[in-house]
C-alpha cells in the first residue's frame, strides 16, 4: 500500500475536502491546469530497477522533469527542460544530468505511457505562509501506450487521485492530514504506484526485456546444456535487432556484439559436442557477424571518448574537436547503414534460422561425439582449467613493450575464460570461484585499457590523414590531435607497466593451484 497516494471517495469533491482541512490548517488553492505527462525509462528498465520513476511534464508554462523514488510522491530530483530529453546529456541542469547519467549511462530514455490529465494543487501553509504540504489532485483524460504499435489508447479511470507531497522535514504534517482524511472517509488507499496500473493496461511488465539466465542441472549432458546456453545468446542477440535498426542508442549494438562473442566463445569449446561439419560452418558465420559489426561499435566507442577528450584538453582547443566529432559521426552513420544491411541479408537470416534449428534438436542417446554425453559440471571444470592454462602460457611468452598482437590474443583468451566462469558459476563452489573471477576482471580491465589506447590512437592518426586530404586541418584541430595522441601514448606506456604486475598476480603459483583444485572438484 502506498501511504501517500489515494483515490477520492465517492462524491467527495475538491471543495468539500478543502473545507474539511480548513478547520485546522491555513490553505492556499491553485487553479486547475491541463498537463501532458510521459513516464520514461530505458529499454532495459534501469530507472525502475534502481527503484525510481522518471516523468516529463508539459503544460502552458513549458517542460519539467520529475524523478522520484518508486512509491513516493515528492520528486527526489527535478529541473526545467526545453523539450523532452532523449539522453541524460540532453538535460541542461548539470547536477540532474550527471546524477541521471550515473544510472542510465548512454542508454536512451524511451516513453512508456503518455497521459493528458487535469491537475490541481492545494497547499497547507504555516503562519508565515510557508508551504508544508501539497495535495495534488489529478484525473486522467487520455492515456497512450507508447510501447505498443501505433501508440494504442488505453482506458482511463474516471475517479480523482490525490497525492500527499510533504516538504522535506514536514512528514508529520502528511501523517496528520492522512489520518484526518482517512478517518473522515474522504480517501481510499491505493495499493501500488499508478504507473504499474498504466503498464498493466498496456500489457507491459517492468523488466520484461530481461532474459532469464540458464541454470542447468549439474549432471545434465553437455550437448543439452550447451544448446540451452547458446539459445539464450541467440535470443539476446535477436532482442537487439530493432534497436540497432532504429539506432535508438549505442548499447543495442554493444549487447548484440557481446552475444555474438559469447556464442563464438562457446563454439570454440564445442569440439566433440557439436558435429565438426556444422561447427565449422557456424564458426565461419559468427566470425563474419563479429567482423561486420566491429567498425560500427568502434565508432560508438570513439564518439563516447570525445567527451573525455574535451575534459583533458584546454578549453581553447575544444573547438578543434568539432571536425573530429563530425568525421566520427559521419563514419558511424555509414557503418550503421552497413550493419542494417547485414541484419536484412539472406546470410544473416539463414544463420539465425539454421542455428536455432540446431539448438532446438535433442541430443542423441547413441552419439559418438566424445564430449556430448559428459556431464556439464565435468565439462565446465575441464574447460575453465584448460582456458586458464592457455592464458597463462600466452602471457608468459609476451614481451609487454613490443608484442601488441600477443596482448590482443591474451585479451581474447581472458574474455573467453570470463564467459566460461560467468556461464558456469552456479556449478562451482562460490568461495573458490569468487577470487578467481576478481583476478580475471582485473586483468581484463588492464588489457582493455591497452586495447583502447592503441585503437583510439590509430583512429586519431587516420582522422588526421583524412582531414589533411579533404578539408585541411585547423591549428586548433592539429594541436588537439597532437596532444591527444601524446596522451594516448603515455596512457599506453602506463597501462603496459601496470599489466606486468597484474599478470604476475593472475598467473601466480597459488592461483594456478586454485584453478587446478577447481578442475578436480
Amino acid at each position: 500500500m502506498n501511504p501517500n497516494i489515494f483515490i477520492l471517495s465517492g462524491r467527495i469533491s475538491y471543495r468539500r475536502l478543502a473545507a474539511g482541512l480548513r478547520e485546522d490548517w491555513r490553505l492556499r488553492g491553485q487553479s486547475e491546469i491541463l498537463e501532458e505527462c510521459t513516464y520514461m525509462d530505458t529499454f532495459d528498465w534501469r530507472l525502475f530497477n534502481a527503484g525510481t520513476l522518471l516523468e516529463t511534464v508539459h503544460n502552458n508554462k513549458g517542460w519539467r522533469l520529475e524523478w522520484r523514488a518508486y512509491g513516493e510522491t515528492s520528486p527526489q530530483d527535478g529541473c526545467l527542460l526545453l523539450d523532452r530529453p532523449r539522453f541524460a546529456a540532453d538535460i541542461g541542469n548539470p547536477a540532474v544530468r550527471n546524477r541521471l547519467a550515473e544510472v542510465i549511462g548512454v542508454r536512451a530514455l524511451l516513453p512508456l505511457v503518455s497521459l493528458r490529465c487535469r491537475r490541481r494543487h492545494l497547499q497547507l501553509l504555516d503562519d508565515e505562509g510557508k508551504n508544508l504540504l501539497t495535495l495534488q489532485f489529478e484525473k486522467d483524460e487520455s492515456q497512450i501506450c507508447e510501447r505498443q504499435p501505433g501508440n494504442a489508447a488505453i482506458p482511463c479511470r474516471s475517479d480523482w487521485r490525490v497525492r500527499l507531497m510533504p516538504m522535506k522535514g514536514y512528514e508529520e504534517i502528511a501523517d496528520a492530514v492522512r489520518t484526518r482524511l482517512l478517518s473522515a472517509g474522504f480517501l481510499n488507499p491505493v495499493t501500488r504506484d499508478p504507473l504499474l496500473d498504466y503498464l498493466a493496461a498496456c500489457g507491459i511488465t517492468p523488466d520484461n526485456n530481461r532474459l532469464v539466465p540458464v541454470i542447468t542441472p549439474p549432471d545434465e549432458r553437455t550437448d543439452t546444456a550447451i544448446r540451452k546456453i547458446q539459445r539464450l545468446h541467440l535470443e539476446r542477440m535477436q532482442l537487439q535487432e530493432a534497436g540497432i535498426r532504429q539506432d535508438i542508442d549505442s548499447e543495442f549494438l554493444h549487447e548484440f556484439r557481446v552475444a555474438v562473442r559469447r556464442t563464438r566463445a562457446f563454439l570454440g569449446q564445442s569440439k566433440g559436442v557439436i558435429p565438426s561439419r556444422r561447427l565449422s560452418r557456424f564458426k565461419r558465420d559468427f566470425a563474419w557477424l563479429g567482423q561486420s559489426s566491429g567498425v560500427a561499435r568502434d565508432m560508438d566507442v570513439h564518439l563516447q571518448a570525445v567527451e573525455h577528450y574535451r575534459a583533458i584538453l584546454p578549453s581553447a582547443l575544444h573547438d578543434g574537436l568539432a571536425p573530429i566529432q563530425a568525421y566520427l559521426m559521419s563514419r558511424r552513420n555509414l557503418e550503421y547503414g552497413r550493419m542494417r544491411r547485414v541484419l536484412d541479408s539472406v546470410r544473416y537470416r539463414n544463420l539465425c534460422r539454421d542455428w536455432n534449428l540446431l539448438l532446438m534438436q535433442s541430443g542423441s542417446a547413441s552419439t559418438t561425439l566424445p564430449h556430448a554425453r559428459q556431464t556439464i559440471t565435468e565439462f565446465a571444470r575441464h574447460r575453465i582449467w584448460r582456458t586458464f592454462r592457455k592464458a597463462r602460457r600466452q602471457g608468459q611468452r609476451i614481451d609487454v613493450d613490443r608484442d601488441t598482437a600477443g596482448l590482443h590474443r591474451l585479451r581474447k583468451t581472458v574474455k573467453k575464460l570470463r564467459y566460461l566462469t560467468d556461464s558456469f558459476h552456479y556449478l562451482l563452489p562460490p568461495q573458490k570461484l569468487r577470487p578467481l573471477i576478481r583476478g580475471q576482471k582485473s586483468l581484463q580491465e588492464k588489457l582493455g585499457q591497452l586495447q583502447d589506447h592503441q585503437v583510439q590512437k590509430r583512429r586519431l592518426e587516420e582522422i588526421r590523414l583524412v582531414l589533411l586530404s579533404q578539408t585541411g586541418v585547423s591549428e586548433a584541430t592539429a594541436t588537439a590531435l597532437d596532444l591527444l595522441i601524446a596522451y594516448l601514448d603515455e596512457g599506453n606506456r602506463k597501462a603496459r607497466r601496470r599489466f606486468g604486475k597484474e599478470f604476475r598476480q593472475f598467473s601466480a603459483a597459488d592461483v594456478r593451484q586454485r584453478y587446478r583444485q577447481l578442475s578436480r572438484g
